[in-house]
């Protein structure tokens, strides 16, 4: 089951009936005086009309040409023959024979009779009949090819009134035409009884429709009605949807759409389940002069067996969850917003499958101030885990985290200055707080020797000032309130000297040593400071020549020590290219902010490099690794490769990573592989796969890389075996010019309490121009 947050669309051809009357109303605006011709000829109507037709001159002139036009006075009829054409206002008209009775005030064309819209739509009959003041009439035997290349037919069109056309025994599809045989039915249609357009409200409505796949009625309605494609919005139902599954059991959603006003709607999408009982969600959208807002709330009374933080909870527990997103200008510089993600327990969104990627949620109002080439944001953020084992208490509050940039504009050598101030208030309920102000400048300033040698000198400075609360104290139990700070300068000398080869057929080949020093007082790193925004680190490839490897203010990469790499490059002129990056780090003192396991808790770091080659289109190679810096093991290492033609595409990926104690990044090893087959140009074939292998950590804490100001955890690491399938899925799927449908089985092997391992069968179908259906036919 999916409770969703967007709107569902639905569009048919049926509203482009209103240009067929409009279009058939210019075949009578003739002159009351017309020109009298024999053997054909080209008019243009004049200038002053019959009072009826007073305001259809007004619009455009009328454009006619003939090979016979015949003026009979007793009778007061005009008779055009022979490959009548009559153009107005974009729209033009083909017929053998055209006649305008003025006594009568109709109009008959006969004999391959076609309109040509100014949309695009080609629309023909045998016959055409306009009366009352050419307002109503029929077109008998009425085939429409629309600019999109659908296409409809009926026996006879009829417009009464001037605003209410039908269409009688109607089909439309979508679909080509089978090229070696016409008559085959088309890959799906829609046939009706009769089909009604009022176009006073808007509205196309169905009488006795089936549609057919194949030539097969699959679906039949006796009644449908919807808004005309020229109706942007309308209240109304939309598609349902039905799904079964083991833990929800039978349910089905049929959302309603709520048309409040121009700049507000309502979406109502209820689910009634035979296991969890009503969901009741919605939708709410707004739009303002400078912005928008848009809340989408979901509650059920349910049970769910667990609560926040994985304590049994009873039946009858209200469950459910909002998410609110609003951004305003204020001016032409100054723009605001919010963004609210919460949940009743960790387990509801995914359950339901309203979000079943995070492992958190979180919420942040902010301000932004964008001038010229500078740049300032103030953001609150809250957090609420869905992990488990985490609770609310242990999350930061972020009141605010404020930073402005400055950027100056680059001087007559090249150089440029950067200024930045920060100011950070973290409050936790159950933890350590801290409150930062950071100033800091950088200037840069590259240059290029005669003999292409490539430098860039950097000097940088800033200041912190913090006031902490609660902090824990290693060397004795208690801890420390009160001021620390710190000011951390750092210098630093890229240098890179790149040789170019060019080779025969005209390839290149690239190789380039690399090197730089990084200079800055050791130290710096105070066990008084908490420690909010610099735990997120994996040693790698990306980390070789920056200044700072830890990203954050928190902690800084304090000492000096050198960076060195070799990097070698070929580029073919047809496309095929590769490169190869191998280098390491060396610390000129032992003191290291960097804990073990992250491979520059020594002297000398681990070897990272990277590799990457394409030979051609049917081969892309990817290697990311990190080698012990003693013995040359593979620490982590994360490779990809996709190999294969077009038409039969297969893919591999291997990720391995070592614990990390200082982020409580887990031990992972994954292996994972793909393949889509096309089988034809409709037909395609696609399975893929995700498992854990080996011994792994189950994570308890944090999870590497979520937010900056994620919460430092005491608690260690389960070690637990885990050699399952996360994810396994086989799909095979037809698609063509006006429909589509996958059929799916997908396994998972996620366990997290009331989240059970499952399997199910999917089902998709979309018609093109008739909205979705999707039917997933539940778990195994």
């Amino acid at each position: 089951m999916s409770v969703k947050r967007g709107t569902q669309h639905f569009s048919t051809w049926a509203g482009r009936l209103t240009a067929v009357g409009l279009a058939m109303a210019a075949l009578g605006a003739t002159d009351n005086q017309p020109a009298q011709a024999d053997g054909g000829g080209v008019g243009v109507a004049p200038a002053k009309p019959k009072t009826h037709h007073k305001d259809l001159y007004k619009r455009e002139p009328l454009l006619f040409s003939a090979q016979d036009l015949n003026y009979d006075n007793r009778l007061n009829i005009v008779i055009a023959r022979g490959h009548v054409e009559i153009s107005q206002a974009g729209r033009t008209v083909f017929a053998d024979v055209i006649s305008y009775n003025q006594n009568t005030d109709s109009v008959i064309a006969s004999g391959h009779v076609t309109l040509v819209e100014p949309s695009g739509d080609n629309i023909s009959g045998n016959y055409v009949e306009l009366t009352n003041d050419l307002h109503d009439g029929f077109i008998e035997d009425i085939r429409i090819l629309m600019a999109d290349r659908s296409r409809a037919a009926a026996n006879y069109g009829r417009r009464t009134n001037g605003n209410w056309t039908e269409l009688r025994q109607a089909i439309y599809s979508p679909c080509d035409v089978c090229v070696k045989d016409p008559a085959e039915a088309p890959t799906w249609q829609l046939k009706a009884e009769r089909i009604d357009h009022d176009q006073a409200t808007k509205t196309v409505i169905y009488h006795n429709a089936s549609i057919e796949i194949g030539g097969i009625p699959v679906m039949y309605t006796p009644y449908l009605s919807h808004p005309d494609p020229s109706v942007k919005r309308r209240s109304g139902f939309l598609v349902p949807t039905i799904e079964n599954s083991r833990q929800l059991g039978f349910h089905v959603s049929i959302p309603y759409f709520w048309d409040i006003a121009p700049d507000k709607d309502l979406l109502f999408s209820p689910i009634l389940s035979t296991e969890t009982g009503v969901v009741l969600a919605g939708r709410y959208r707004e739009r303002f002069g400078n912005g928008t807002i848009s809340t989408f709330i979901s509650v059920t009374d349910a049970y769910n067996g667990y609560g926040v933080a994985g304590a049994p909870t009873g039946r009858n527990q209200i469950r459910g969850d909002i998410a609110s997103k609003g951004l305003f200008d204020l001016s032409d510089n100054w723009r605001a917003g919010f963004d609210i993600n919460r949940a009743t327990d960790q387990t509801y969104t995914r359950i339901y499958k309203i979000d079943t990627e995070n492992s958190f949620l979180s919420s942040n109002a902010f301000v932004e101030n964008f001038d010229g080439r500078n740049y300032g944001a103030m953001t609150a953020y809250s957090f609420q885990a869905l992990r488990q084992g985490i609770t609310d208490r242990t999350q930061p509050y972020v009141m605010p985290a404020a930073a402005y940039t400055w950027y100056g504009r680059p001087n007559t050598w090249g150089g440029q200055f950067t200024s930045t101030a920060d100011i950070l208030d973290v409050v936790r309920e159950s933890g350590p707080s801290a409150q930062r102000l950071s100033v800091g400048s950088r200037y840069d300033q590259p240059w290029i020797t005669p003999d292409g040698e490539a430098f860039k000198a950097m000097i940088a400075v800033r200041g912190d000032s913090y006031y902490v609360s609660k902090v824990p104290v290693p060397s004795g139990n208690g801890t420390y309130t009160g001021t620390t700070g710190r000011v951390y300068p750092q210098l630093g000398l890229e240098w890179r000297y790149p040789f170019a080869r060019y080779g025969q057929g005209g390839s290149s080949w690239l190789i380039e040593p690399k090197a730089a020093v990084y200079a800055a007082p050791p130290g710096g790193n105070s066990q008084r400071i908490v420690n909010n925004d610099s735990q997120a680190f994996n040693y790698s490839d990306a980390d070789l020549f920056v200044p700072d490897r830890l990203y954050g203010y928190d902690e800084v990469d304090s000492g000096q020590r050198t960076d060195y790499a070799m990097r070698a490059a070929w580029y073919a002129r047809s496309g095929p290219h590769g490169e190869a990056l191998f280098g390491q780090s060396y610390r000129f003192q032992n003191a290291t902010p960097f804990q073990p396991g992250t491979g520059l808790n020594s002297r000398r770091s681990d070897y990272v490099g990277r590799i990457t080659f394409s030979p051609s289109r049917l081969l892309d190679l990817g290697w990311h690794v990190r080698l012990a810096r003693s013995n040359f093991n593979i620490r982590n290492q994360q490779f990809s490769a996709t190999f294969g033609p077009p038409r039969l595409r297969m893919s591999l990926t291997y990720i391995s990573l070592s614990s990390d104690p200082r982020d409580a990044q887990a031990a992972l090893r994954q292996i994972g592989g793909g393949l889509s087959y096309q089988i034809t140009n409709y037909w395609n074939f696609s399975m893929s796969t995700l498992r854990n292998v080996g011994e792994s950590i189950q994570q308890s804490g944090i999870q590497a890389g979520v937010t900056p100001y994620y919460a430092i955890f005491n608690n260690p690491q389960n070690l637990t075996t885990l050699n399952s399938s996360l994810a396994n899925r086989v799909a095979i799927s037809y698609t063509d010019e006006c429909m589509s449908f996958v059929t799916s089985f997908v396994q998972t092997g996620t366990r997290d309490r009331d989240i059970k391992p499952d399997n199910a069968v999917l089902f998709q179908l979309v018609f093109k121009n008739l909205g979705s259906v999707e039917l997933p036919s539940g778990h195994l």
